[in-house]
């Protein structure tokens, strides 16, 4: 595993050597982005904040989702440019294809660890009973939403490992969603608690 991280360290470094011309001469024509008259007066001192409107949530601003997908335009057009884009995309990407497992964390006598393949967007969630037990899919963040945006954050099971509580992150947002499972039987509990935006799950 150590030498598929230095293939893939070294295949970036050798990536950035070769595309860095790729930045000479003219820069390109950037979308262009709204800048308000906005100040602030704070501890005396006036402080300019003309680009505050970007921090509103794209999912739910129509702006601000507009400035995103022209960004994301302009960034997918420039990059498809770069000479060599596509021999370097098959080869970091043959680099990764290999199996990656997280800690193990003890509860009870339970065993939970994350474990990704290949290409996976997502790793998933894993429990076993007991060192001998056969592992058990306990949650997939791959089938939670049709573009692979949301993540499973954080988690940590009961101190006897029969219910976990975890962490729902969606699209990038700050702002997580904290929902519960029964480890024994794999339901789901219906308490859920929103809009959380710092948490250790202690």
């Amino acid at each position: 595993m150590a030498s598929r991280s230095r293939s893939a360290a070294a295949a970036l470094l050798l990536a950035a050597a070769l595309l860095g011309g790729a930045t000479d001469g003219p820069a390109p024509a950037y979308p262009e982005t709204r800048r308000d008259p906005l100040s602030e007066t704070l501890f005396g001192e006036s402080v300019a904040d003309p680009y505050r409107w970007l921090e509103a949530d794209l999912r739910g601003d129509p702006k601000v989702g507009a400035w995103a997908r022209r960004q994301d335009a302009f960034t997918r057009t420039y990059l498809a440019g770069l000479p060599q884009r596509a021999w370097f995309e098959r080869r970091l990407r043959a680099l990764m294809d290999y199996e990656r497992f997280g800690l193990p964390l003890k509860a009870g006598r339970r065993y939970f660890y994350t474990r990704s393949i290949g290409g996976m967007n997502q790793p998933q969630l894993f429990v076993r009973r007991g060192l001998s037990d056969k592992p058990r899919l306990l949650l997939d963040p791959n089938t939670w939403s049709a573009d692979g945006t949301t993540a499973l954050d954080t988690w940590k099971p009961s101190p006897n490992g029969r219910t976990l509580l975890y962490s729902v992150q969606d699209a990038g947002s700050d702002w997580r969603t904290l929902r519960m499972i029964d480890v024994v039987t794999g339901r789901a509990l219906k308490e859920e608690l929103r809009w959380v935006k710092f948490s250790s799950l202690a």
